[in-house]
């Protein structure tokens, strides 16, 4: 008997955790974000068959139009039942503001459940006061602005809206605006569907006839522009939708009006470490290794993610200690998308530097943005990168240029899944080119001091660089262009090509009187190949302006040594 009570009341304890899990009762909006004389739809919705009670709240100061309406759902996939049940409310909105409906409340299966509140914000309807003239009185296009006061750099987002209480069959744009002070991005995504409102003792349709995503680039009251479309409006019949609909229409041409737009400079003073972005942004910092060796190339990555205008954005200035050799920041990357009808902007640079002493490195890493929600400079938390260097040697930094590796870490290819799961063809490749690398550079070794031309050694390199850039094979040809002004300048400066350096390079070129342009070709040349290498960068335009540079760099430094 008492087995059987346990067994009762485990059963009940599991139907009712069941329950639990199972049931939801739930309030949803058809929009959130409506305007003065808008009609919208609320429902109250549960996966269980039907209310066993159900009470609706007070929707003040919203006018219900219509409602409660009720509708049922059940859909079978797989063997698996499931229910839908919702009572429908139409709700007109009057009032400018934001508000709050209450949750309703539901007795579902013997349960008393609550919903959730919705918050709903009413924005002013500027037509309905409006007593300008409309084209036919029945069709208008209005300029529709997310905000009328803005930033230097900040998104605004421009709708172009077309309104009309008779039959249409369609509306083309005849004129864009020019928007001669802002820089334009047309999103593609965003409402398109048609909607009703009630102005006055008129119901009008509406929807969306152009949207334009607008950064502004000076101060002061800027011009969102007149829009001009023409509408086919239908006179008589009705519009069946069929290509055979014969009622008559007329080609009627609409124009908004024009609209300011204030913008502001951005606050003064700005904060160090200020990118140049405006809005809501992120921002973030990575460094490819933080245990490098002297002479080793370290890679920083900026990452900037927003709304703001993109061309505005620049990369933050750092400050490295000395004892740092840093080359100028690169944009790598930049790209927009969409997001909820904005444009959203993603940049990336990189910083790529080179340690030249022994120690720690510190860098103290700050970007900073300015927000016009907030109006104020936000400064992300930046974690800070510490870098400790090592000593090493020249030939094992190459090797980690060309190949991403130290000898003395473990990598990815040392790991257990990546051991065992690389393909045979990769492992074949990386052997491949491994020892091509190392062929070029036992070879130059060996002929470092050779007295037959390195002319003629460098002719070959360039030809081998000329044959990869024609197969648009950056690491190929930036190891050539490499090696090939290496070899050459070892030769001529009679420094052994395993301690020829930047620096040793600069005191040789200096030494021998060879001009400073020269010496600047040589060594900016020299950098751009380590940087491609390194992070595997290259078009085919790079490669073709490098290649142009190293024969004109040969051919001149051939002619002051001949002299």
């Amino acid at each position: 008997m008492r087995y059987s009570l346990a067994l009762l009341c485990y059963v009940a304890t599991m139907l009712s955790a069941s329950f639990a899990q199972t049931v939801q009762f739930s309030a949803n909006a058809s929009k959130n974000t409506v305007k003065q004389g808008e009609v919208f739809d609320i429902e109250f919705w549960t996966n269980a068959e039907r209310f066993d009670q159900f009470s609706a709240p007070d929707f003040e100061p919203f006018q219900v139009v219509s409602g409660p309406g009720q509708s049922s759902q059940t859909t079978i996939v797989n063997g698996q039942r499931t229910h839908r049940f919702a009572i429908r409310y139409s709700l007109l909105a009057n009032k400018e503001g934001t508000f709050k409906i209450l949750p309703a409340t539901a007795t579902i299966q013997g349960t008393p459940l609550t919903s959730n509140a919705l918050k709903i914000k009413v924005k002013k309807n500027d037509i309905l006061s409006s007593d300008e003239p409309r084209a036919e009185e029945d069709i208008f296009i209005k300029i529709e602005i997310d905000q009328d006061t803005a930033y230097v750099g900040q998104q605004i987002i421009v709708d172009y809206v077309l309104y009309s209480n008779v039959q249409t069959r369609g509306a083309s744009v005849v004129e864009t605006p020019l928007f001669k002070d802002f820089y334009v991005q047309n999103p593609s995504i965003y409402p398109r569907n048609t909607q009703r409102i009630t102005i006055g003792d008129r119901l009008y349709e509406y929807r969306i006839l152009q949207r334009y995503a607008l950064f502004p680039q000076f101060p002061g009251e800027l011009q969102a522009d007149q829009l001009i479309a023409s509408v086919s409006a239908i006179l008589d019949g009705e519009d069946t939708g069929s290509f055979f609909f014969f009622g008559r229409t007329k080609k009627i041409t609409v124009a908004s009006e024009t609209k300011t737009i204030k913008v502001l400079s951005l606050p003064e003073p700005k904060p160090e470490g200020f990118c140049g972005a405006v809005g809501s942004f992120d921002i973030r910092a990575t460094v490819n290794r933080s245990n490098p060796k002297v002479n080793q190339a370290v890679l920083i990555t900026y990452q900037i993610t927003g709304d703001g205008d993109i061309k505005k954005i620049y990369a933050p200035q750092l400050h490295f200690p000395p004892g740092v050799e840093v080359y100028e920041p690169k944009l790598v990357q930049e790209e927009n998308s969409e997001r909820n009808g904005r444009i959203r902007s993603t940049r990336i640079y990189e910083y790529i530097l080179v340690p030249k002493e022994v120690g720690a490195i510190d860098l103290q890493l700050r970007a900073s943005y300015f927000d016009p929600e907030l109006n104020q400079y936000i400064e992300p938390p930046l974690r800070d990168i510490k870098i400790v260097v090592r000593q090493g040697h020249e030939e094992e930094n190459m090797d980690a240029i060309l190949f991403g590796t130290e000898p003395d870490q473990e990598t990815d290819a040392d790991k257990p899944l990546f051991r065992w799961g690389i393909p045979l063809a990769s492992t074949a490749l990386i052997s491949l080119m491994a020892l091509l690398y190392f062929r070029q550079k036992k070879h130059l070794a060996q002929n470092s001091q050779d007295t037959s031309s390195w002319e003629e050694k460098a002719k070959t390199y360039l030809q081998d660089a000329r044959r990869a850039l024609d197969r648009s094979e950056a690491a190929s040809f930036y190891t050539s262009i490499r090696l090939g002004i290496y070899g050459y300048m070892a030769h001529k400066l009679g420094i052994p090509l395993a301690d020829l350096t930047h620096q040793s390079l600069l005191e040789a070129l200096k030494k021998q009187s060879v001009p400073g342009p020269l010496i600047e070709q040589a060594q900016q040349l020299i950098k751009q190949s380590e940087i491609a290498l390194f992070a595997g960068l290259g078009s085919d335009q790079d490669m073709q302006s490098s290649y142009d540079n190293a024969v004109d760099l040969l051919t001149k430094l051939e002619a002051y040594f001949d002299q």
